[in-house]
């Protein structure tokens, strides 16, 4: 049981790393350029995440690559999932300004912010959701048993991984280790939500539409900070 679990994670390691030195290869010094690469590479994230699902033998239905049961899971989505969407990205306005120094990368540089919407809205769930859900929950819901209150031991192990993953942010200096400390919660409590919905909806459809809107608000609000205390000290050095 131990090794069903171990190695589903680890594979997930492996792949956030290679994906992780991808991006650093592409990304340039441009403000921009981090979501340009996270565009260009959501091809080979999602087609190496399906490798994994076949590598491993791992039935479609499993993977959650159907509509499952949409009455359960538009259920979480309309009752968790967008409540909570809409409670995080209020929460940004919470976030001390001199973290805000740190997320100014994720706040995207493009003028149009073209490609930081591409990926927000559309790209970051099925990027995620495939490997986080449909590889990772999905394989170790075959290989582990039993449940914690309505969550499922795979529900909750790896919601803990994405969570914990995000570690990543730090050692490539994408975040501070406060704001990675501040956000580990969230993330969290965000991982159980996109894998309850996994859980009990049997469809990756609805942990890529609740994962897409909450970056995409978290990022607009994001986005709109950081450009508002832009403005404020260019106009005080104008001045």
């Amino acid at each position: 049981m131990l090794v069903h679990a171990l190695l589903p994670v680890l594979l997930v390691v492996l792949h956030t790393v290679a994906i992780g030195q991808l991006r650093t290869r592409l990304c340039k010094s441009e403000s921009d350029s981090l979501y340009r690469s996270l565009v260009l590479i959501a091809p080979v994230s999602i087609a190496l995440s399906a490798a994994l699902i076949l590598a491993i033998g791992l039935p479609l239905q499993e993977a959650g690559l159907s509509l499952g049961n949409p009455k359960a899971g538009l259920f979480v989505v309309g009752i968790l999932g967008i409540p909570f969407a809409l409670l995080t990205a209020g929460a940004v306005f919470l976030i001390p300004r001199e973290h805000l120094q740190s997320l100014t990368t994720y706040a995207g540089g493009d003028t149009s912010y073209v490609f930081r919407r591409l990926f927000a809205w559309i790209l970051v769930g099925p990027v995620e959701e495939l490997l986080f859900r449909a590889f990772l929950q999905g394989a170790l819901s075959r290989g582990l048993s039993g449940s914690l209150g309505p969550l499922e031991y795979s529900t909750l192990i790896a919601a803990s991984v994405f969570a914990l993953i995000h570690l990543g942010n730090v050692l490539a200096g994408k975040e501070s280790m406060q704001h990675f400390v501040f956000q580990l919660p969230g993330r969290f409590a965000a991982g159980l939500i996109f894998g309850y919905s996994f859980q009990v909806g049997k469809s990756i459809l609805y942990p890529i539409f609740l994962h897409n809107l909450q970056d995409g608000l978290n990022l607009e609000v994001l986005g709109w900070r950081i450009k508002r205390i832009q403005l404020a000290a260019h106009h005080v050095k104008s001045d």
